[in-house]
């Protein structure tokens, strides 16, 4: 198992990938627009997520690569930023360590029905009840209206 190393005025911090890992799982999974079963369920969102160390010269870069589907009608840009600047944020703030990169990968967008099935049955139902009371009125004036005529 990977880890960054840290070395400060009392000695060295070293922090495994793995937990690099899980702060970018939890960060991903703050993020609204992306598409996932059940967002509770961080294993399915962590199988997306890789750190990796790429070292340039002497220096090491720390790199978190995404792989996230998208609900229809979000911005993949807008949503593609989000979770750079959420993951770099958070990864930063509870390590110290510095993340030179996140790379997103749109892999799928998702289509999801407008309502849950319940949801339409009961609005229909609301709809139908509505139409059929304002027939039932619209024919009773009528009834009426004929009543005065005679």
């Amino acid at each position: 198992m990977d880890e960054k190393r840290i070395s400060g005025e009392y000695g060295d911090i070293n922090i495994a990938d793995n937990v690099i890992l899980d702060i970018a799982t939890v960060a991903l999974s703050k993020v609204e627009d992306i598409y996932v079963d059940d967002r509770k369920n961080i294993k399915k969102l962590k199988k997306n997520i890789s750190v990796q160390h790429d070292v340039e010269g002497e220096e090491e870069r720390l790199v978190i690569n995404v792989k996230v589907n998208v609900r229809y009608g979000r911005s993949l840009i807008d949503v593609a930023k989000d979770i750079q600047k959420t993951l770099k944020e958070e990864v930063q703030n509870l390590t110290g360590i510095e993340v030179n990169e996140v790379n997103v990968k749109v892999e799928d967008i998702i289509f999801e029905e407008p309502q849950n099935i319940e949801n339409l049955d009961k609005e229909i139902q609301e709809n139908l009840g509505e139409i059929v009371e304002q027939s039932n009125n619209e024919t009773e004036e009528n009834d009426n209206s004929e009543v005065d005529d005679k």
